[in-house]
């Protein structure tokens, strides 16, 4: 499949491991949607800059969830998934390869939204602009494992509030991997923060705050150990680009996640308090800090072109439909 696809309906839209190259245009109605189990190429090979998902004008919930979304290595404008004017949108477990911004929210018009991303690895190619954006929205960001590689400005951010976003952001590993470089958490426009327990690393500064409040703490700042895996307990998770982003036995990221009471991130999974280690072992009131492979069981196998992924082989996305 390949094109634009506008979808002005809601449903359930799963791609069940299909490839799509171009746009997904998600606008213009009332209802919630959910888009599971796609592979998504951002845009034709010939346009100078493209989205993969572009959402817009949605009163509903619209759900992101269980897909890949690549760029085609542009040296910059290349988005992810952009958001605007949508009451809420949720993006867990997914894996987004681009140039500009993994995911970016703009409720100015709307004037409010909610955003909750969690559980996704976004790597950025050519670092353009930035990891998570949120503005004018209330924003649930934890568990993510964000990777810039070569910025082409001087303070790219990680994860970015502005103009009254009120956001917490949790249990995220911001990792520069082109030397140092980059902004961890970036607020201005008189936002409000909370943060706990991220892990960053590389960075040319931990925070960027201007007109804005920021609570912090817990924040590591060190190596969070990545190590490249075949898979665990029978899961295949090979070669993320470009060299896997499991955690060591021993990365001061396994069990420091912030998990205080009340606190639930897993919850819409069915399961609270729970940690899957690189062993796959569940512990009570423990949670590692990043990413968290695919969760829970039930996952699909999508084997996809290695030309799109550098090395990649077997992406296991996907869930129960």
């Amino acid at each position: 499949m390949a094109g634009d696809w506008a979808i002005t309906q809601p449903g359930v839209y799963d791609g069940k491991g299909q490839t799509f190259e171009g746009e997904i245009d998600i606008h213009s109605f009332s209802g919630d949607i959910t888009f599971r189990n796609w592979i998504i190429i951002i845009g034709d090979p010939g346009e100078s800059g493209a989205t993969g998902i572009d959402v817009w004008d949605v009163n509903g919930t619209v759900t992101i969830e269980n897909c890949a979304v690549l760029g085609r290595n542009r040296p910059y404008n290349e988005w992810g998934i952009y958001v605007c004017d949508t009451s809420k949108v949720i993006v867990k477990n997914c894996y987004i390869r681009c140039a500009s911004v993994g995911i970016q929210m703009d409720c100015s018009y709307l004037g409010w939204g909610e955003a909750y991303y969690y559980n996704n690895l976004i790597y950025l190619t050519t670092y353009n602009s930035g990891g998570i954006s949120i503005c004018n929205a209330y924003g649930a960001v934890f568990n993510n494992t964000i990777i810039g590689v070569t910025a082409r400005y001087d303070q790219p951010f990680f994860l970015e509030a502005y103009d009254y976003a009120n956001c917490e952001f949790d249990n995220n590993i911001l990792y520069f991997a082109g030397g140092i470089g980059g902004t961890g958490i970036d607020a201005s426009g008189y936002s409000y923060i909370v943060a706990h327990n991220n892990c960053m690393y590389n960075l040319l500064d931990p925070t960027d705050i201007w007109q804005s409040t920021l609570s912090e703490s817990g924040r590591i700042e060190a190596n969070p150990c990545f190590v490249s895996s075949d898979g665990y307990e029978g899961y295949s998770l090979k070669n993320y680009y470009p060299n896997g982003y499991f955690l060591a036995s021993d990365s001061p990221c396994v069990d420091a996640g912030y998990n205080e009471a009340g606190f639930s991130p897993w919850g819409c999974l069915g399961t609270t308090s729970v940690n899957f280690t690189p062993d796959n072992v569940s512990q009570a009131n423990k949670i590692d800090i990043g990413f968290h492979y695919p969760i829970p069981p039930g996952y699909m196998n999508l084997t996809v072109t290695p030309l799109l992924f550098g090395p990649l082989r077997d992406l296991w996305i996907g869930g129960k439909s």
